[in-house]
């Protein structure tokens, strides 16, 4: 077992039903003793994603979705995300080595392809 699938096991252990809404909302749910803000914030940040992309005439669904998702990886913690990020072969720049929250945009783009099946690089 690698330490993705243990991820996985912990963090995105719940019954998925395709419905990118309440996927997410049952990732949040079962992660609230330690991520109790995260839902709030997705949701909230999806909704304002999709008033800016009715104003600029966007795709409203798309900017949900990446709302929704922009923060997922931030479920993994900090003394995990390196080892992690070399073994998905995610690039970890120096920055990032130095601030390690900051790899968590990376791992929610690959948490939204490989967990919740959003591939569009609209998203």
């Amino acid at each position: 077992m690698t330490l993705y699938d243990d991820v996985k096991a912990h963090y995105f252990n719940v019954p998925m039903t395709g419905d990118i809404l309440e996927d997410v909302k049952r990732v949040c749910t079962a992660n609230q003793a330690t991520h109790a803000y995260l839902w709030r914030h997705l949701l909230n940040v999806a909704n304002e994603a999709k008033k800016l992309a009715k104003r600029f005439d966007l795709d409203e669904d798309a900017a949900f979705t990446a709302g929704l998702l922009h923060d997922i990886g931030g479920l993994i913690p900090n003394e995990q995300r390196i080892a992690l990020a070399e073994l998905l072969g995610i690039e970890v720049l120096a920055e990032e080595r130095a601030v390690l929250m900051l790899l968590h945009g990376k791992f929610s783009a690959y948490f939204a392809a490989d967990i919740f099946g959003i591939t569009s690089s609209e998203i």
